[in-house]
């Protein structure tokens, strides 16, 4: 990878890892009840609640990706194309795809999410 993309790419990891902070830490603050002006508990919109609370455990499984994983899915999440990518990481498309599935596994574990195996699903 060329210094050049490579800068991009700390500048572009910086950027997103800081706007999953500042996300999280919002979130965080969320967590206490908000009150009232007369000291009740205010009415709260749940799904927001629990939207900070999945980003804020997205951005930290994305935080322990390995690097190469991190950058695939952060750049992926810009909105840029895996033949993009694999220019910049300087490898072939079809790797980059393959670290992205690796990646998607490893956030599904972190997160519990649970999917169908391929294999169980009769067909019929």
């Amino acid at each position: 990878m060329s210094s050049f993309s490579a800068s991009v790419w700390r500048e572009r990891e910086r950027s997103i890892i800081e706007r999953y902070r500042r996300l999280s830490h919002i979130a965080n603050a969320s967590d206490a009840e908000p009150r009232d002006g007369g000291g009740r508990v205010a009415d709260t919109n749940p799904p927001a609640a629990y939207t900070l609370t999945l980003r804020r455990e997205v951005s930290d499984a994305l935080l322990r990706l390995p690097e190469r994983e991190r950058r695939i899915m952060l750049a992926l999440g810009e909105g840029h194309s895996v033949r993009e990518i694999s220019r910049d990481l300087e490898v072939t498309p079809g790797r980059v795809s393959q670290l992205r599935q690796r990646a998607l596994v490893t956030l599904r574990i972190a997160l519990g999410v649970k999917t169908r195996s391929r294999r169980n699903v009769s067909s019929g």
